[in-house]
């Protein structure tokens, strides 16, 4: 028995550069500036002004414009000030940040974010009220600037993001290679490294993960092809037995992307697009991965009463997506008849219901309606059941 290989085409990742860390003397204040692109990503902004100024006398400490990288800087000011920044930009709204202590150690470290805009440039009287906190309670000052060092904090999370997206990017990189090399070991692993960088976003995630799938599937086949050329049967047998661990993999993984990008991208992000072919890949690789389970005659494994449940779980996430798949049905079938014999009874009738709902939707050719069609019968005369509509 031989396979021919899957398609070797991968999905180029999505990836936001941000920003790296950077350090000054007591006596500067210094950040960067950016605009939220998404929940997860944050685009620094150039060209922003930034204004400083002095709130324990009123005096200005400079003026600077971001960098490529959203950075600005202001150094010689008196360690024991307090100041506050104006910001302004073409397309984007004037702003403030609050007032602070220049000993303050996050002072040389700020985090600001700034919204889309009129571009228009605030005065300074207003933005000094602001920054001042004119017209709040002394407790709604202390509470602003609390909200404001929270939030500095929560922003700290974001300083590695660039080391993170160069390292995905490299393991995509290195990753593409290999399995256009026909490397697929390496590459399997090169896109597992990349997916546990950061395993939530979605500009890179979903990619490694369908990616992964498709390394897994061509290891598998491929080692089990060589092995049938040697026609050695004990490498032979550990080969399929490789290859069906690969596959089984190969499904997890795939249901994750599922899982990640909800099957149907909505959102309004800018990965969307890429995530929506993602999907896409992933419920081919979970069908391709079931056809060949199929010609192979195996099923999830059932050997403890953990597994058989485990088996049955994840068919049923994976109907979630893909509701009507000859080889998922019939693969659930057998998980939930083998559930059933680990003590679950109600299983055997659920067995019996998708095994009738597979008869009605799976071709007359599909490689396993004989051995549905057997149990089935089997279910009706044995166990005296009928079968029912699935829920």
């Amino acid at each position: 028995m031989s396979f021919k290989s899957f398609s070797k085409t991968l999905l180029i990742g999505v990836f936001v550069f941000a920003f790296t860390g950077i350090a000054f003397a007591q006596s500067s204040v210094a950040g960067r500036i950016f605009f939220r692109v998404d929940s997860a990503t944050f685009k620094p902004v150039s060209g922003i002004q930034v204004k400083c100024f002095r709130i324990d006398v009123k005096e200005s400490c400079g003026t600077a414009v971001t960098d490529s990288a959203g950075k600005f800087s202001f150094s010689g000011i008196d360690a024991a000030a307090t100041f506050g920044l104006g910001l302004s930009g073409e397309g984007y709204a004037a702003t403030y940040f609050p007032e602070m202590a220049v000993s303050n150690p996050r002072a040389q470290n700020l985090f600001i974010e700034i919204s889309k805009g009129d571009g228009k440039e605030a005065a300074e009287d207003t933005l000094r009220k602001g920054i001042a906190g004119e017209g709040l309670s002394a407790d709604e000052k202390a509470q602003r600037d609390k909200d404001e060092l929270d939030r500095q904090s929560k922003f700290e999370g974001i300083i590695d993001i660039k080391a993170r997206t160069e390292r995905m990017e490299k393991l995509m990189a290195e990753g593409n290679a290999a399995f256009n090399s026909g490397d697929f070991a390496t590459a399997e692993v090169k896109y597992k490294q990349g997916y546990e960088t950061d395993p939530e976003y979605l500009g890179s995630a979903p990619t490694f993960l369908v990616n992964r799938s498709k390394a897994l599937k061509n290891k598998g086949v491929d080692n089990y092809n060589a092995a049938v050329k040697t026609k050695n049967k004990a490498e032979i047998s550990k080969q399929r037995t490789g290859l069906i661990a690969d596959l089984m993999e190969a499904v997890k993984v795939s249901l994750k992307t599922l899982e990640l990008t909800g099957g149907e991208i909505s959102l309004d992000s800018i990965h969307a697009e890429n995530n929506k072919k993602n999907a896409t890949e992933a419920r081919k690789s979970i069908i391709d991965s079931f056809k060949i389970l199929g010609q192979l005659n195996v099923t999830f494994p059932a050997n403890t009463e953990e597994e058989a449940k485990g088996a049955v779980d994840l068919h049923m996430s994976i109907m979630k997506f893909i509701p009507e798949d000859p080889g998922v049905l019939s693969s659930l079938m057998l998980s939930l008849y083998n559930k059933a014999i680990w003590g679950d009874d109600p299983s055997y009738q659920k067995s019996l219901n998708y095994g009738a709902y597979y008869l009605k939707k799976a071709p007359s050719d599909h490689n396993r309606r004989a051995a549905v069609k057997q149990m089935v019968e089997l279910l009706q005369t044995e166990n005296g059941l009928k079968a029912q509509p699935i829920n």
